[in-house]
């Protein structure tokens, strides 16, 4: 089928009922080494706390077709940047990155 038409098929799917799971997967993306830093500017040890390391793996499914993409909710201060670091640490590559607004960027 035209790759282009995915998402409509997908919708017509839907729409009868039954739900599509998609794995075509992405483009590979241009190789991008990223890693934490092990201590934050402050000198204290950064560590990923458990549920964010949780999200990272969810998100990753440790490269799979099934993994690749995702939202990160969280409330404010609870650690989305640190999950949007890891998560592009872990897939290593160019990685678009979209936000509500300006502010989240800075």
């Amino acid at each position: 089928m035209d790759p282009g038409a995915r998402g409509a098929l997908k919708q017509a799917l839907v729409a009868a009922g039954f739900p599509a799971e998609d794995l075509a997967g992405y483009v590979t993306g241009d190789s991008m080494q990223l890693a934490l830093r092990q201590r934050c500017l402050s000198g204290a040890p950064l560590e990923v706390r458990d549920y964010e390391r949780e999200a990272v793996e969810a998100f990753h499914v440790s490269g799979s077709a099934r993994g690749g993409s995702g939202v990160i909710v969280l409330p404010c201060g609870s650690g989305k940047t640190i999950v949007g670091m890891a998560a592009m640490a872990a897939v290593g590559q160019t990685t678009l990155v979209l936000t509500t607004s300006l502010t989240s960027v800075w």
